[in-house]
């Protein structure tokens, strides 16, 4: 019982920790914006957060091809992230969770079916990597972000289950 009160408060804080980081990346997303350019920055075809695997996929395979769209989308990358704002808090302005469930870092699972590797992915790797590298961001910190969202995008699905198995009894 004990325990439970202990992880509920955690959720708790870290709910609350989430949501005071989303209204601060939403005030400098604002505020950023309205310092760029006048021109609005997208990627031709693709609408963000992407929502599944498929846009994700898509997104890379026309990424690798086509040059035009890979400036777009590092450009977008670019231009929407603020200094301020850690690359974990960002993602969820780039992918949904119901997006990135199929992927990890490395590709490997020790539980369940493989994962595709994001390592693999420009869209994952290099182009932020591009984008970011003068807010200093290396391949290092960016593979440790990843993991970290891997991680917590674990904890919401196993949440999740939680509280759906909990309202079946």
């Amino acid at each position: 019982m004990r325990n439970r009160v202990q992880s509920n408060i955690r959720m708790k804080a870290e709910k609350h920790k989430l949501q005071i980081s989303k209204h601060v990346l939403n005030a400098a997303i604002v505020a950023g914006s309205s310092v760029a350019s006048s021109k609005p920055v997208k990627v031709n075809g693709f609408v963000f957060p992407l929502t599944s695997m498929d846009d994700i996929e898509r997104l890379e395979e026309v990424v690798r091809a086509d040059f035009a769209i890979r400036e777009q989308y590092v450009e977008y990358l670019a231009s929407r992230k603020p200094p301020s704002v850690d690359v974990s808090n960002f993602f969820s302005y780039l992918f949904t969770d119901d997006a990135l469930i199929n992927y990890n870092f490395s590709g490997a699972n020790n539980v369940g079916d493989q994962k595709m590797p994001m390592r693999n992915y420009s869209i994952f790797t290099d182009c932020m990597i591009e984008a970011w590298g003068q807010q200093g961001l290396t391949m290092d910190t960016l593979e440790e972000k990843i993991k970290l969202i891997i991680k917590k995008l674990t904890a919401r699905r196993r949440m999740q289950k939680f509280r759906q198995r909990r309202s079946l009894k």
